[in-house]
């Protein structure tokens, strides 16, 4: 069973990986731990999503050092505690060359900001959602415009790149009163927000 498991999620994080190798992997569903190693990620899967987001952004390099997980039940994942620890992460991101900056008026951040705060009814995915805590030492993003001229080929008129490091960054999912709280405490604040 573990061994089918093991090749089903190493066949979608081909997809997601660049280069990838079952040898990168090492996890066992007995004990909830796994990790995965000297990772680059594939950008063009996930440059949608951020563009979705994020129109001035594309993704063009990713890479993790480490990522470890551990899960404390998988027969009970929708009330155990998620761990995942990211060691390193270098990214690269730049300006997509068919960006055209647009002012916004203020009925398209109104109508942005209110499709946003939609949600659909708390369930299951939320639940999990809300037990992850997630570790990263150190985030290591670089940032490149392309100006006015909207080329790759750099030169005296490539604007300069921003560099930016983060560390020791913890995202956990908090309570009514913004303090990590169980699980039970962040269930019951975010399906009541959820209601509103």
């Amino acid at each position: 069973m573990e061994n089918w498991l093991l090749g089903v999620v190493s066949e979608e994080l081909s997809k997601l990986i660049v280069g990838f190798r079952k040898e990168q992997v090492t996890a066992s569903l007995l004990t909830g731990k796994g990790e995965i190693t000297d990772v680059e990620l594939n950008v063009s899967a996930f440059n949608h999503i951020v563009r979705r987001e994020v129109p001035f952004v594309e993704l063009e390099s990713v890479h993790v050092t480490r990522l470890a997980f551990n899960v404390t039940s998988f027969a009970n994942i929708n009330r155990a505690p998620i761990e995942i620890i990211i060691d390193e992460v270098h990214a690269k991101l730049v300006e997509p060359l068919e960006y055209k900056r647009s002012d916004w008026d203020g009925y398209d951040i109104a109508e942005y900001v209110a499709k946003a705060a939609q949600h659909p009814p708390y369930g299951l995915f939320d639940r999990i959602g809300d037990n992850i805590t997630l570790d990263i030492g150190r985030v290591h993003f670089t940032f490149q415009p392309m100006g006015k001229f909207k080329t790759r080929r750099p030169g005296p008129w490539t604007p300069p790149a921003l560099t930016c490091s983060m560390h020791n960054l913890r995202y956990v999912s908090v309570d009514e009163y913004g303090e990590e709280g169980t699980p039970e405490a962040v269930w019951r604040h975010n399906g009541r927000r959820r209601r509103k």
